[in-house]
């Protein structure tokens, strides 16, 4: 009998939680804190939930990292890998923005520009993974003429994004970090301005602005 896309799933989390130890137990706490926050409710175990998938995308990312340097799988086989991390980073973010999202209406946190910061941040990612648009595009002063991502079949193209056209659509570029982590160049259009988010150094930052509300043992639920 062959292996099944469970065990496989399984044995992948369990080598990357073994593997992230001092990684989870940090996340293990802060999702106990957090949850603190609003008693009652799975905010503790949604916590805990991107710390796991952070975990898992942090051993994916340090698997990667030497092939930044010396590729030793096919062109094919890169791809596909780099395609399945970049769900999981997308998912991971749009999960840590809802959090941060969820702490801020219901005003559970005293005021910090960090936290602020790191939320706006999350948000420039988010708009565009959900809403195929650029965040705060109402802001802008007019169209903006952007690239398309690069095609090995066909030339650099351009295309227009109109803020006041209801069909427009925005495609961040991809990148790979110097550790093996998914990043994105996303633009604020608060100012126009465009930037390179890390999802590793999302992840830290996370862990950093979080701290204050750590308790050590495991999850609420």
């Amino acid at each position: 009998m062959g292996t099944s896309v469970t065990d496989t799933v399984a044995k992948a989390f369990a080598l990357a939680l073994s593997d992230q130890r001092a990684v989870l137990k940090r996340w293990t706490g802060l999702a106990r804190g957090i949850g603190t926050l609003l008693p009652d409710s799975l905010l503790s175990a949604s916590v805990y939930q991107i710390g796991t998938v952070d975990v898992l995308l942090r051993s994916l990312e340090k698997e990667r990292e030497p092939l930044v340097y010396e590729q030793v799988k096919s062109d094919e086989e890169v791809r596909r890998e780099f395609h399945y991390q970049c769900i999981l980073s997308q998912n991971w973010v749009c999960s840590a923005y809802e959090i941060f999202r969820l702490l801020k209406s219901r005003k559970l946190v005293s005021d910090n520009p960090e936290f602020d910061a790191l939320a706006h941040d999350l948000r420039l990612l988010r708009i565009p993974f959900d809403k195929h648009q650029i965040a705060a595009d109402g802001e802008l002063p007019g169209p903006i003429e952007f690239r398309s991502p690069p095609s090995p079949f066909h030339e650099t193209q351009y295309y227009l994004y109109d803020p006041n056209d209801a069909l427009r659509g925005y495609d961040m570029l991809l990148g790979v970090a110097a550790d093996g982590s998914v990043m994105w160049n996303t633009v604020d259009g608060t100012n126009g301005e465009t930037k390179w988010l890390v999802r590793s150094a999302l992840s830290d930052r996370i862990i950093a602005v979080f701290a204050p509300h750590s308790e050590n043992g495991g999850p609420g639920r």
